[in-house]
Parts: structure tokens; sequence; C-alpha cells
């Protein structure tokens, strides 16, 4: 049996503890250092499939939320076939993003651009090769594809020409934009009834035309019932989150805006009082459903700048309202492109 004396059992005990230090040194002073503390970050889209015009977002989550003390650096690279600058906007921001201190997630949005080429699917990928220090690790889900798609995908058009991009959230296919029209679909004035107050956010219609037996969606498409808010509202999260999530990216008050990583861009069209005074443009929107409380009122939804809640109220039916449509039919679930938004 060999014997270690004293003097050697130094000497390993020393190389031990520069060697121990050596790694200290070598993990701790890396930007892209691989976690040892569990924390993972992970990365994930909002839509798997984006046409041009629209918006391709990705979610940075942390397993837990940011407790470095300071705003934390999450180092990320992109590929595919698709070419930044020219079928999309640049999102290189020194290829890292900060996600600030206390918060869990972040997003990166890049526009996707029109070109006058007809192309086949391109891809965008964003890959996380690690964070700040190296205290949370990219786990497995490190890496993230959007499929970008050719035109300007699915649209529906009213009886004035006005053309409506749609979304598929949930089962629930819904136009982007608020209605505009000025006529029923059998050609007939919607007339004192709707009022016109900016133009990006649509008319302003009072509940008699909303139930107005001659239609004022388009063909195939209709306001929703209050149980279709709601099923809406509850897809996203429930009435305290699914605002944020349904509000534009732009034009809310005080720079309130949402992360609108449902795709619903909603915008804040205020209202029409009953007694013929406009409020809170730029500030509210509020959404008609097509179910009544009684004979004097109707359900409807609200959004507040600065705010998370959707809020369900019950209104005077001589208010004008902004209205979005939903498509008559729903999607079977293996017909969803749009992944469930994380709650």
């Amino acid at each position: 049996m060999k014997i270690i004396n004293a003097t050697s059992l130094s000497k390993l005990s020393l190389v031990s503890l520069i060697s121990v230090l050596l790694f200290v040194f070598l993990t701790g002073c890396s930007d892209n250092a691989v976690s040892t503390s569990g924390k993972s970050i992970s990365i994930s889209a909002v839509k798997e499939t984006v046409w041009e015009g629209d918006t391709a977002v990705f979610r940075i989550l942390l397993s837990e939320p940011n407790k470095t003390g300071s705003d934390l650096k999450v180092f990320f690279t992109f590929s595919g076939s698709a070419v930044e600058g020219s079928d999309y906007d640049s999102i290189y921001n020194g290829g890292f993003i900060l996600i600030p201190k206390d918060s869990q997630s972040v997003y990166i949005r890049t526009e996707i651009n029109h070109d006058s080429l007809l192309e086949a699917t391109e891809s965008l990928t964003i890959n996380l090769t690690g964070s700040d220090g190296g205290e949370y690790n990219t786990g497995l889900s490190n890496s993230e594809t959007v499929v970008l798609m050719d035109g300007d995908g699915p649209t529906v058009t009213d009886i004035d020409g006005n053309v409506y991009h749609t979304v598929l959230i949930g089962t629930q296919t819904w136009m982007v934009e608020n209605l505009k029209t000025t006529r029923y679909r059998n050609g007939n004035a919607v007339g004192d009834h709707c009022w016109k107050i900016v133009e990006d956010y649509g008319r302003l219609y009072d509940w008699s035309a909303v139930t107005n037996p001659m239609g004022l969606a388009p063909s195939g498409w209709h306001i929703p019932t209050d149980e279709e808010w709601t099923s809406l509202v509850n897809y996203l999260g429930g009435e305290l989150v699914a605002g944020k999530k349904m509000k534009s990216t732009s034009g809310w008050f005080e720079n309130g805006n949402g992360t609108n990583e449902s795709g619903f861009t909603a915008f804040p069209g205020g209202l029409r009082y009953f007694n013929g005074f406009f409020y809170y443009i730029g500030k509210f929107g509020y959404f008609w459903s097509a179910t009544e409380v009684n004979s004097g009122s109707a359900w409807n939804r609200n959004l507040y700048y600065g705010l998370s809640v959707v809020y369900r109220n019950s209104s005077d039916k001589g208010c004008g309202f902004s209205i979005r449509c939903v498509r008559d039919e729903t999607c079977s679930a293996s017909q969803i492109i749009i992944k469930s938004v994380q709650k």
C-alpha cells in the first residue's frame, strides 16, 4: 500500500485548489457560460406561420424570474433561408436582448416585409446561445423557427371594398382590423348609426346596427356573441392577462401598448356616448358583442391603456363602439397554426 506523506498531501491539495479556482474563473468570465444552477432559458414562437406584412414574434422565457439584481443579457443568433433586410427587418441588436430584473420573459419581434418576388416559403430561426454570467442555461428549447409565407395571407372584403386581414386564434378566425363599412350586406346605408373618428381605428357603431337583420358583417362573418368573446379571452389566459396579448404594439396613450402576441391587434378607438359626445380615443377600446343584457343594454369588452385586463361590461345600446367580426365556422384542432399563447 502506497503511503502519501504530509508534503505530498499539501502539494495535492494546492493543485486541487488551483484547478477549482481555474474552473470558476473560466466559467464565470465567459459571457455564454453554461449554468450549473438548474435555471434555464427557452424560446418559443407565438405564431409558427407568418405572412408578409405581419410580425414574427418570439418569446424568451426564464424558468424563474431574473433575480440577478440587474438586467440579464441573453445572447442569440439567427439563421434560416429568409434574408435579413429584404425578407424581414433587422433584429440583430448586437446579438443580445435584455430581460429586466425581476422579469421572467421578453419578446423579439421583426416585421416581415412585402416584396415583389413570388417565392416559396422561407424560414427564420432564432438560436439562443447563453446568458451573461452563465446563471441561466439554454436547456433543450434553445431554438425556434417560423415559416414566412409569400403574400398578405387570408383576407375578407366588406361591401364597401374595405379589405381586412384575418388571424386564427384557437379555433376562431378574427378580423385583425376594426370594421369600417358604411353599408349593410344588402347595400342599404347604415346611416346615423355609425361614426368615423380615426381612419386606422375603423368606425363606431351603435347596437341597433350590430343586430340589424340586413347584416353588418361581410358574408360568412358575424359580430361575436358574449360567449365567443369569453372563449377568446379564456384561450389567451383569462381576463387578467388577455388584454395585453390583444392590444396593438403602438398607438395607445402614454405608450400603454400591448404585446399583440395573439395577433388580434386591438386599437383604442374610444367610444361615442349616447349623448353624442366622443371620449377616450387613443386610450380605451370598446367592442360590442351581439348579446343583449336587457332591452336597454348589451354586453361588450373593454381594453384600457397601460393595463393587461379585459373588462366585460354591459353598456347602453345607444353608445357607439368598435366592432370586430369573427368567421361563421370554426376550425378543428388539427387546423390550428397558432401556438397556444403562454399563460
